[in-house]
């Protein structure tokens, strides 16, 4: 069977859905699929000089419009954003959680975008999402598994392929970004299949068992059940700390989360 490249399976950029907030700051680079090692990667490009691009060298980046244009030209197979100190954003990547086939986004990456709840993205695999936020993380970057956050430093590949059950801008989310910081990369265990599974308990029931699993729960999941500081009909009890945790949303949850329209 032949193995088709890189470039035949990236979706397509549709730069009028990247938010503003982004399309207007001079951090754009291209990118282009090499192979190196026997694997694929995506290598930052420079867009007014087709050279490699740093992400440590802000004369190696460009605008929106250079980077965008370059991509419309055919001389590099997508565009990306150099997260830096000096912006507010944050980028979360979650490989491996989306159906190129259905669209279909599994429950646990569900829970993490109905979280953070902000501007969210099909990468450019099709198989994977990206979800920008304004907040600060406590480090520049940290990877588990199939999940990356990333504060500066580094690139993220941007298509435009808006998910219509997220915002349509990079909202204000430091609070959620940093609890969403804690259970992936800090003192929470990682999911078992069982507990990934949905459950039929209570979210008393659901906080119960978390805080005897682990001590460290019960102090904080009783301050994040409902997300102080934001209203509490915009924070229904299956979008909880501890529910997230231990029963994640219910099965086929990203049915309805399809990405917009070229």
């Amino acid at each position: 069977m032949k193995i088709l490249e890189p470039q035949s399976r990236t979706i397509r950029v549709c730069p009028q859905h990247i938010p503003l907030d982004l399309r207007k700051r001079r951090q754009w680079v291209g990118w282009r699929h090499e192979r190196r090692d026997n694997k694929w990667t995506k290598v930052p490009i420079n867009p007014r000089t087709g050279r490699c691009a740093r992400c440590d060298d802000p004369a190696t980046w460009g605008t929106f419009e250079e980077a965008s244009g370059a991509y419309s030209a055919g001389l590099v197979d997508g565009i990306g954003y150099v997260f830096d100190e000096a912006d507010p954003f944050s980028g979360v990547d979650i490989d491996r959680c989306r159906d190129i086939t259905t669209g279909i986004i599994d429950e646990l990456a569900m829970n993490d975008i109905l979280h953070l709840d902000s501007y969210t993205e099909i990468s450019p695999s099709g198989k994977g999402v990206h979800i920008l936020v304004r907040g600060n993380l406590a480090e520049p970057g940290r990877r588990r598994g199939r999940i990356e956050a990333y504060r500066s430093g580094r690139f993220c590949t941007v298509t435009g392929g808006h998910l219509v059950c997220s915002p349509t801008t990079i909202m204000e989310r430091d609070h959620e970004l940093h609890q969403f910081y804690l259970r992936t990369f800090s003192w929470i265990p990682a999911l078992s299949a069982n507990d990934a599974r949905p459950s039929d308990l209570s979210d008393a029931q659901v906080l119960e068992r978390a805080s005897t699993q682990n001590p460290a729960v019960a102090g904080s999941c009783a301050s994040l059940d409902g997300f102080p500081g934001r209203p509490q009909a915009t924070a229904p009890p299956a979008r909880s700390f501890a529910g997230r945790w231990l029963k994640g949303q219910s099965a086929g949850a990203g049915a309805w989360c399809s990405s917009r329209a070229p």
